[in-house]
């Protein structure tokens, strides 16, 4: 099956720590807030005290200007570590799976992403999810800024 990796990198803001980081990270729903899709999420049980899982409910936009928008169901697997997050997103309409790995060091935060589907979505969906990716990580970038200025 087509898939495509890609690597995106936010330098911390001034004042923020990488311990900062890594807690924005290791909470699913700051995470989940860092995408402008994001209407509703919802934590259902999971059998792994290792993994959080959450379904969250994404608008889609299916024709431009606001004549059709529709929502889809997105299951979201999170699974800490000492430096970051590994989160694996399943999109079940498209057949489309997400692979990111959020890693924190002294100077940035790395978002390393890949993404599984047929050759079909991949034509769609590669350079959409690297634009939604980048809005990720600039979403990011403000929610530290903002905690930071809080302190």
């Amino acid at each position: 099956m087509p898939s495509e990796k890609y690597t995106l990198t936010l330098p911390l803001p001034t004042g923020v720590t990488p311990a900062d980081a890594i807690a924005a990270l290791h909470s699913p729903l700051d995470v989940i807030s860092l995408s402008p899709f994001a209407m509703q999420s919802d934590e259902i049980p999971s059998a792994d005290p290792e993994v959080v899982l959450y379904n969250v409910r994404d608008k889609v936009t299916v024709l431009p200007f606001g004549l059709w928008d529709t929502s889809i169901e997105v299951p979201l697997e999170f699974r800490n570590f000492d430096k970051g997050v590994r989160i694996v997103k399943t999109v079940p309409p498209i057949g489309l799976t997400i692979l990111e790995e959020w890693t924190v060091d002294e100077e940035k935060v790395t978002l390393e992403a890949g993404l599984i589907a047929n050759w079909v979505v991949m034509m769609g969906a590669g350079g959409m999810m690297r634009g939604k990716h980048g809005v990720y990580v600039d979403s990011l970038g403000k929610l530290l800024q903002e905690r930071v200025g809080a302190k």
